[in-house]
């Protein structure tokens, strides 16, 4: 029973992330230039994305200050300096 409150909780934190497209303009102008080329989910967490030529894992910095917290089917979930979003998966950002 608590697992299943934990994934439903987890599954509300996922679900409550905006857009990188609607963050504050200091994380949109922080953000560099992204290019997400492959992207494949594994349920099991060991999934990755080619992003700028270059194969990243959950857990990976993509750029200077720039993690990829998490792959999900869809999008992947990104922070830059402690702030979170997502990004849908196949996109790109300038």
């Amino acid at each position: 029973e608590i697992g299943v409150r934990l994934v439903g909780s987890e599954m509300c934190i996922r679900d409550s992330l905006i857009p990188l497209t609607q963050m504050p303009v200091w994380v949109q102008d922080g953000v560099p230039s992204i290019a997400f080329e492959m992207h494949i989910y594994a349920s099991d967490g060991q999934g990755w994305v080619r992003v700028n030529g270059r194969d990243r894992y959950e857990g990976d910095y993509i750029g200077r200050e720039l993690l990829l917290n998490e792959i999900l089917p869809q999008k992947v979930v990104l922070s830059f300096r402690g702030e979170k979003f997502t990004m849908g998966a196949l996109t790109s950002w300038n």
